[in-house]
């Protein structure tokens, strides 16, 4: 970070979104002690303990199987150790990290979130970055500063052992490089190395490399279609040689063994019941039995829940188009599920404001022909529109909250602008 950012009243904003977030963590590792490890991420924690416990990136068979990937593995490889089973259920680069961690501290949950810290400053140093590039004027710039210091939950999922924290990390540095403007090919190269590690630590923003491709071809912006290709196939030779390491294990070429059926399942039930924040977990999970699926995550579980789902959707589409129209909004909008209606009310409308401010400045950008908004714009729109239509999660939008609160600031500093101009009569 260039030192000239935190001179002067800008350097108070920057301190303070720093001491801000890292209070805010602090707070979490306490509040959550012995609950660190979330939800079903042991698919990330177990093959990280095995990797650094010489098993390579596994699970034991005692703890959890899928009966498909099992079959498949001892039919390819008879010869090798049938007490662990390659993990391929999630995509391996947060385990990976977990692994490296373990290898130093040994199977500690602490040390496992505690090393989540350096990943928020990350996030938070490219936040910075990027605010700097983006911004012209030190007031939308304080005002973003000030808009970071204040979001909860990066520290809040940073305080777990999730992928998140990491993909936020890579994302955010990926976008402030590609944004740094500097010839030579070793750049995009390294972007194509974050975006691919970024990828498979959460493969959501996949296709994000060739949308980018796309639009400057659109646009005839040559120099940027050259850079945007290297970015596409350095990424995508790291998913390769994932998919080629799964192809060898199992004979088919996986990126995860979980695929989205359970998430667009989730969406598709959400959506014929008519609950879009909360969901009554027992008439849930008496539905997954009912469908005769006892584990989500097994690899034949995808295709009975996209039958599912593709039948309730020709049933009734409009209930699901008007589902995913819903969803673009949930996004931004925390539901605040594990709270009080007080404080959802509060956060629903701090959120609100910031998703509106944020399509104001949005517009402000499109208007202005600004080339960096609208590059900010872009994984914004690529996130909304690629899980608007899924289980809606306000934390799947996590990796771009730094872009989308960029955003938000130019929208505020333009209605600020505007509302001075006016009261001078100008």
């Amino acid at each position: 970070m260039c030192p000239c950012v935190l001179r002067g009243r800008n350097g108070w904003f920057v301190l303070a979104l720093f001491l801000s977030q890292g209070f805010q963590f602090g707070y979490q590792l306490w509040a959550n002690s012995g609950g660190y490890l979330f939800s079903d991420n042991t698919f990330y924690e177990t093959p990280a303990w095995s990797l650094a416990s010489g098993k390579g990136l596994s699970i034991p068979r005692a703890e959890w199987e899928d009966p498909y990937l099992t079959s498949r593995f001892l039919a390819r490889h008879p010869d090798r150790d049938a007490t662990h089973i390659p993990s391929v259920t999630f995509a391996p680069g947060y385990a990976w990290f977990l692994a490296l961690v373990y290898g130093f501290t040994g199977r500690s949950h602490l040390a496992a979130v505690l090393a989540n810290g350096p990943l928020l400053a990350i996030t938070l140093a490219s936040f910075t970055g990027l605010v700097f590039l983006c911004l012209k004027e030190d007031r939308a710039r304080r005002i973003a500063l000030f808009l970071g210091a204040l979001f909860p939950f990066w520290a809040f999922w940073a305080a777990r052992i999730m992928s998140d924290t990491l993909c936020n990390a890579l994302l955010a540095t990926s976008v402030l490089l590609w944004l740094w403007k500097k010839p030579g090919f070793a750049r995009p190269i390294l972007v194509g190395l974050l975006m691919g590690a970024a990828i498979l630590t959460r493969p959501y923003a996949a296709l994000l490399p060739p949308v980018v491709v796309l639009l400057e071809t659109l646009a005839r912006r040559w120099p940027e279609v050259r850079r945007a290709l290297i970015v596409t196939v350095v990424s995508f030779l790291c998913l390769g040689f994932w998919v080629a390491r799964n192809y060898s294990l199992f004979g088919v070429p996986l990126v995860t063994g979980m695929g989205l059926g359970y998430n667009v399942w989730q969406a598709s039930y959400e959506a014929e019941n008519g609950r879009f924040s909360s969901v009554d977990s027992a008439a849930f999970h008496a539905e997954l039995a009912r469908l005769g699926i006892g584990d989500a995550h097994f690899v034949e579980a995808h295709g009975r829940f996209m039958e599912v789902v593709w039948s309730r959707v020709k049933a009734e589409p409009l209930t699901h188009i008007a589902g995913a129209l819903t969803g673009a909004p949930r996004l931004w909008v925390s539901q605040g599920r594990a709270y009080g209606l007080p404080l959802r009310l509060v956060l629903g409308a701090w959120f609100g404001s910031l998703l509106v401010f944020m399509v104001l400045g949005a517009w402000r950008a499109v208007r202005d022909r600004d080339a960096r908004g609208l590059t900010l714009l872009v994984p914004v729109v690529y996130y909304t529109t690629v899980f608007m239509g899924l289980h809606i999660e306000s934390r799947y939008t996590l990796p771009v909250r730094p872009l989308g609160l960029i955003l938000s600031a130019s929208g505020i500093d333009w209605v600020l602008r505007s509302a001075s101009l006016r009261a001078r009569g100008l």
